[in-house]
């Protein structure tokens, strides 16, 4: 077999690799859109973990100079004490309320809430929750997911957990299911609620420390609006919101 031959043989095989490898990239690209998973997300968290920098982009802020462009919630359920409002640059909600962001509907993405706070108490169901994935159908009833904070009456605990909505029914997922939330968790008035969205896995921190994750194997709702919600025995107040890419801090 002379040179000329080697290097055909030699040049052939590099082909043929290359084929094998982009047949096998294909294949790994399909099965992560499969599952709901982000190859752009993917490659940003490998790229934070060599220590590289992630592409942070804001898709929505607010810092409530001005009202934001949000779609209030009314039926049964919410929408019977008031509406929302903007006062002094914070979002005020009433007792029932909820609505969702008009700017921003995506995929994966991070929620970031400041300056929480719980007011106009009652002596039960007080709490607030976060929603993501979300979008209203004809009837405006809720379908996507939500993390939430709820303490249906002074003797019982505050419990924490992620549901999924279908036809404005709710529907708690498990696991984890509802888990207590310390007496002296802050959970009424943190600094900063987190909530990292990305693929069919979802986290919730507070003050920069996880409190719960969940998984959704069925992956109900792919993308989504952000919103937000109060329970009926207590409105809320926020200083802030910010939607950004997964794995941006604040």
């Amino acid at each position: 077999m002379n040179r000329i031959q080697v290097a055909r043989r030699r040049g052939q095989g590099i082909v043929e690799y290359a084929v094998i490898l982009g047949l096998i990239a294909l294949v790994v690209v399909l099965a992560l859109g499969a599952m709901g998973i982000s190859v752009g997300d993917v490659y940003a968290a490998i790229v934070k973990a060599l220590g590289g920098e992630v592409d942070c982009k804001t898709y929505y802020h607010s810092d409530f100079g001005t009202p934001p462009t949000w779609t209030e919630i009314k039926n049964t359920f919410w929408g019977k004490y008031g509406q929302w409002q903007v006062k002094d640059g914070k979002l005020i909600s009433p007792r029932s309320g909820a609505m969702l962001l008009n700017e921003y509907s995506g995929s994966d993405y991070n929620i970031s809430l400041n300056g929480i706070r719980l007011a106009n108490q009652s002596s039960a169901w007080n709490g607030y929750g976060v929603m993501f994935r979300s979008s209203l159908d004809a009837k405006n009833r809720l379908n996507g997911y939500m993390f939430e904070f709820e303490r249906r009456t002074p003797k019982e605990p505050v419990t924490m957990y992620f549901s999924y909505w279908v036809g404005g029914k709710q529907v708690v997922m498990t696991p984890p299911g509802k888990m207590t939330v310390p007496a002296n968790s802050g959970w009424d008035n943190p600094a900063n609620l987190s909530i990292s969205v990305q693929g069919n896995t979802f986290v919730a921190s507070m003050n920069g420390k996880k409190i719960m994750e969940a998984t959704d194997p069925k992956n109900l709702y792919t993308d989504g609006a952000v919103g937000l919600a109060s329970n009926a025995g207590s409105s809320i107040v926020v200083d802030d919101v910010a939607v950004k890419t997964p794995g941006c801090e604040e």
